[in-house]
């Protein structure tokens, strides 16, 4: 077992070492409720789903206890849970409602294997956008409530309680986590979460085929976009691709604040006040997904707006806190917005 130094991170934006133990607490919660709630109705798919999660639940166990698992590891065992989901589930992405893509999909190997890299990516997307208080919280419940609205909204009703039944589970969780981190989500909650809001998308695609996927995917844009812009990122900067840094959006954001108004000494205030300023950002695509849910043409129309200004506001705000940093800032003046960026910023 290691000791382990997360505030010495590179991608580090807390103070103090909280207890991991949120995903635990999240879990718990939804089997608590699903046992609660069996008798009215129907749990078999939800309870599948959360079976299937073991594999990557332990993998993030072991990571927050101390025990060294990469993240090429993590990224194999959500790899697993994505197999056991199949196979106990029974069923796959078998449309995204574009007609070039859907041909390949309609061979069961080809469907698989995007099945399983989607799900699995998207488990370690939602581990990415944990860096500040309340932001996957945040993350996670709108995305849950997204689900759990168009699943209401096209007779799956099962499945949007299921849905809610997580909002619920994390909206406890978040009452610790923000503003001031008494309790973090740890790797087990966020690949947990992960792998349970890629697996309830694609129930609902898969058992109400009306409901437009590129829609589903809005609800979950925030971790998928900022997982895209950051493999694109390092590929163009020939950077590793499962190297830690510290230049996803909301780690410049907080740092931006810092920069205009607060100076470097005040982590305990910039790392939760970067959730409430990224709030709007992660809301909207996914009421425009809720809003979209049965126009696929004008969903994957939104998608490519939404993901273009994702990618002008990590301009943005280098930019403006650039443009505006105060004088006292303990932070280093800019030369520019290219390359040596990183090191400054």
């Amino acid at each position: 077992m290691r000791e382990r130094a997360d505030t010495e991170a590179v991608q580090a934006s807390h103070e103090g070492d909280p207890l991991r133990l949120g995903g635990f607490a999240i879990m718990g919660s939804l089997i608590v409720m699903l046992g609660y709630t069996a008798l009215s109705f129907p749990t078999g798919m939800a309870s599948l789903i959360l079976i299937s999660a073991i594999p990557v639940l332990l993998a993030g166990a072991l990571e927050d206890s101390g025990r060294a698992v990469s993240a090429k590891m993590r990224l194999l065992a959500a790899g697993v849970s994505s197999v056991f989901a199949i196979a106990l589930l029974g069923f796959w992405i078998e449309s995204i409602d574009y007609a070039y893509i859907d041909y390949l999909l309609a061979f069961p190997v080809v469907a698989i294997l995007v099945t399983i890299l989607f799900t699995s990516g998207f488990c370690h997307a939602f581990n990415l956008v944990d860096g500040m208080n309340g932001l996957a919280a945040l993350i996670g419940m709108v995305a849950a409530a997204g689900l759990g609205f168009i699943a209401f909204s096209n007779a799956s009703p099962d499945i949007g309680r299921f849905a809610f039944a997580l909002f619920a589970a994390i909206a406890g969780f978040a009452l610790l986590n923000w503003p001031f981190g008494r309790l973090f989500l740890g790797d087990a909650g966020a690949y947990g979460i992960g792998h349970i809001l890629a697996w309830t998308a694609i129930t609902l695609s898969v058992t109400r085929p009306e409901i437009a996927v590129p829609a589903l995917v809005l609800v979950l844009f925030w971790p998928l976009a900022d997982t895209l812009h950051t493999i694109l990122r390092r590929l163009l900067r020939r950077k590793e691709v499962f190297a830690p840094d510290k230049m996803h959006l909301h780690q410049k954001v907080r740092r931006g604040l810092e920069i205009i108004f607060f100076g470097s000494r005040k982590r305990k205030l910039t790392n939760p006040l970067t959730t409430v300023v990224l709030m709007p950002l992660i809301v909207a695509p996914a009421l425009t997904g809720m809003w979209l849910a049965q126009e696929p043409t004008l969903a994957w129309i939104a998608l490519l707006v939404f993901f273009t200004l994702f990618s002008a506001t990590h301009v943005a705000a280098i930019y403006i806190s650039r443009k505006l940093r105060s004088p006292q800032s303990a932070y280093p003046k800019y030369q520019g917005i290219g390359a040596p960026i990183a090191e400054q910023y």
